[in-house]
């Protein structure tokens, strides 16, 4: 694979785990589903939800008026061929439950950080999330 290649490949993979976080924390529920591969698998809160419609479902469960935020940082990807991306990163985790729409909501020490490991996998709607692992380092 020629470098330019393997960059191009490695940028539109990390859009896409970059939007998936934005779209999380956006409430943004049908995009986030949107971008996982229909078999793709995400640990989530020691549950595993595979596909769109398991996301869609434990959006769905999330509290009323819970804010987040997810930082990403120390993002690393490898293009392992012209279909398939590994990252991984470390994500901190920030929550308030009670938030009000339109205000800031009060700022708490991080409720978790991570260490992410992510697959990544085109398919014929684009780059899809195949799964999603993570570790704690940290909790509150």
């Amino acid at each position: 694979m020629l470098t330019e290649q393997r960059l191009a490949i490695e940028r539109e993979a990390e859009k896409v785990l970059l939007r998936f976080f934005h779209h999380l924390d956006a409430d943004e529920f049908e995009a986030l589903a949107a971008l996982m591969a229909e078999d793709g698998v995400w640990h989530r809160q020691g549950k595993l939800l595979r596909g769109p419609g398991m996301v869609l479902e434990a959006m769905a469960a999330r509290p009323k008026g819970r804010r987040t935020r997810h930082l990403i940082t120390n993002l690393v990807l490898d293009a392992v061929d012209e279909r398939h991306v590994q990252a991984i990163y470390y994500l901190t985790a920030f929550r308030y439950d009670g938030a009000t729409p339109g205000e800031p909501a009060p700022i708490e020490l991080p409720a978790s950080v991570g260490t992410y490991r992510e697959k990544l996998v085109l398919t014929p709607a684009g780059w899809r999330v195949a799964e999603i692992t993570s570790e704690g380092a940290f909790r509150r």
